[in-house]
């Protein structure tokens, strides 16, 4: 009986799938030819970690699942809770974190994948899927956004809920707005920056629902399961510490402080994130003092804030280019042709949430710490409306005044491109225009071809503008010298030692605390002598040697070095001898 039903079940799945067509299976075969073509980046040696925000998350994973630690609401709890499941399976293992981190990856690799394929969805009345989907795949910003795990986690999460959103406006049916509002819910614990996004989901939902007369309804449903969700979490905290702890004002004061470094010059020695608070206070004052209220701390010095503020405007175009690569030239091109569509077809309201929608990352700018991975927040927006303009503009190149107005819109770029002296600007334009010009010419010689004729000379430009993909690699678990090193220190660490190093990634691996050697703080104004004492006096019993303690703490190093043979024994070192590591603990030698 239970065959029958199994083979009943697989009979359905198999009519089912033959009753899609044949371009349904377009986005699942571009995304396994992507995991293919990027199969290296799901299986990162200990040294290719993000020893700071990546390492920071999974330790946070790791602390939650060992001590039942919970994180405050600001430190981005689902996050950590996103962790705690990828380092369960591997828990036991000295390279946890390692495994942890290729399995997390993965995962988060296919949930960027999944809500840019789901907001396509609901746009396919103006684009067709593949489309979009194409330029997902010919994008690097999946490469880019792994090393800071929240971004790649909340950007999807708030995808979900856009393309919910989308699919309220397309059905009209309140239940989706519940959804939107869960996975928002979802999106705010794993960033921030879902708090002030949710407000802006609030907003649209309610000028969509007006238009259904349903404002009643959909307020209800748009706000209770977020509420809910993230009352449910500040609830279980506050039973288990007695207090609520949002810490999100610290949290934004901190960035604040943090972006004080956008117009920092001659730094002195050390992590420079580190350094920017100090200067940071000595224009603004304290956080105690500004209560932790970063307008208040602008009021106390606007002519250094707007100094911040204009020079981040000026570093963002190079951000933006750094998160989309490539793609970054023709985005604002091909999404403010989306734009004019969506008002020629008199859908004021869709192309309305399209703009509004990143709004939120207004909030980076107040704070003057903006980074390729903000960028990323709305990419499958981005990417939706730049598909709904691509695919217009092909749709209408039949129409002279459409192809005369990109013949001049892109000879004019080009040549600028090229007398301002950007030959790479004007490689991307020039490709293209001869795009444009190849699809024209196929239409004027067989005005009958096929759609998939012109995705598939738009997608081989893509490939062409994309450029190379990782290079193949097979993973050796156990023989990067980091892991070496961290395998070694797992068997001489004593309980309660700390370890010192220029960051924490390679102390909470072997999950124990961190002595920053990159710190403002680090007294390296001491002898050799005198600073092998403070550590001792800080309970360290390993020294994490790599190339960034070389680079942002060159004083440390050295008083380091005078010491190796004396009180410090070197218990590890690479082939050539860029990891080493350090203990002040005597090497006994074997009879």
């Amino acid at each position: 009986m239970a065959i029958e039903h199994k083979t009943s079940f697989l009979s359905r799945l198999r009519a089912r799938l033959l009753e899609q067509p044949m371009s349904a299976a377009i986005p699942l075969i571009l995304f396994t030819v992507n995991i293919f073509l990027m199969h290296s980046l799901f299986f990162p040696s200990f040294s290719d970690i993000n020893p700071w925000d990546e390492a920071s998350y999974l330790h946070q994973g790791m602390l939650l699942l060992e001590t039942g630690q919970l994180p405050a609401f600001a430190a981005n709890p689902l996050t950590g809770l996103f962790y705690a499941l990828t380092y369960l399976p591997f828990q036991n293992s000295p390279l946890w974190m390692v495994f942890s981190c290729s399995l997390s990856r993965l995962v988060l690799f296919s949930l960027l994948w999944f809500a840019a394929y789901r907001v396509a969805r609901e746009l396919e009345d103006y684009a067709p899927v593949p489309v979009q989907m194409g330029l997902m795949f010919i994008t690097t910003l999946t490469m880019r956004t792994m090393r800071f795990p929240s971004d790649p986690l909340f950007a999807s999460l708030a995808g979900i809920s856009f393309s919910y959103l989308l699919r309220y406006r397309n059905t009209s049916r309140a239940k989706y707005l519940g959804w939107a509002s869960l996975w928002m819910g979802l999106a705010a614990m794993a960033r921030n920056d879902g708090l002030i996004l949710f407000l802006i989901l609030v907003v649209l939902a309610l000028l969509q629902a007006a238009r259904f007369n349903q404002v009643r309804c959909a307020a209800v449903r748009i706000l209770a399961p977020f509420l809910l969700l993230v009352g449910a979490y500040l609830g279980i905290y506050a039973a288990r510490y007695g207090a609520v702890d949002f810490g999100t004002a610290a949290r934004t004061y901190d960035a604040f402080e943090v972006g004080h470094l956008v117009i920092m010059g001659g730094l002195s020695e050390g992590e420079p994130v580190l350094q920017a608070p100090e200067a940071a206070r000595e224009a603004f004052g304290t956080p105690e003092e500004n209560n932790y209220n970063v307008f208040r701390a602008i009021l106390r010095n606007p002519s250094v804030y707007f100094e911040r503020l204009l020079a981040v405007i000026k570093k963002t175009p190079v951000e933006f280019l750094l998160a989309y690569s490539r793609l970054a030239y023709l985005i604002p091109l091909f999404a403010i042709r989306g734009l004019i569509e969506l008002i020629r077809r008199r859908q004021f309201l869709l192309a309305f949430i399209f703009c509004a929608w990143p709004a939120h990352l207004l909030t980076s700018f107040i704070t003057t710490v903006v980074r390729p991975g903000h960028l990323i927040f709305p990419y499958y927006a981005a990417f939706a409306i730049s598909a709904v303009g691509l695919w217009s503009l092909i749709q209408d190149l039949h129409l002279r005044q459409e192809r005369w107005a990109w013949r001049a819109g892109l000879a004019a770029i080009v040549v600028f491109s090229l007398l301002d002296n950007h030959p790479s600007t004007g490689f991307v334009y020039a490709l293209l225009w001869i795009t444009i010009e190849t699809i024209i010419l196929l239409q004027q010689i067989n005005p009958a071809s096929p759609p998939s004729l012109t995705l598939l000379i738009l997608f081989s430009a893509g490939l062409l503008l994309r450029g190379s993909y990782p290079q193949p690699q097979i993973p050796h678990i156990g023989e990067e010298p980091g892991e070496q090193a961290l395998m070694i220190a797992a068997a001489s660490l004593e309980p309660g030692d700390l370890v010192a190093s220029a960051s924490p990634g390679f102390a909470w691996a072997l999950k124990t605390d961190f002595i920053g050697l990159s710190s403002p703080d680090t007294p390296i104004q001491r002898t050799s002598d005198g600073f092998v004492e403070w550590l001792q006096s800080q309970h360290v019993g390993l020294i994490y040697v790599d190339t960034t303690l070389r680079d942002v703490a060159p004083t440390a190093w050295e008083l380091l070095q005078a010491q190796v043979g004396l009180q410090l024994s070197q218990i590890y070192s690479s082939a050539d001898g860029s990891i080493q590591l350090l203990s002040l603990i005597p090497v006994l030698e074997e009879n």
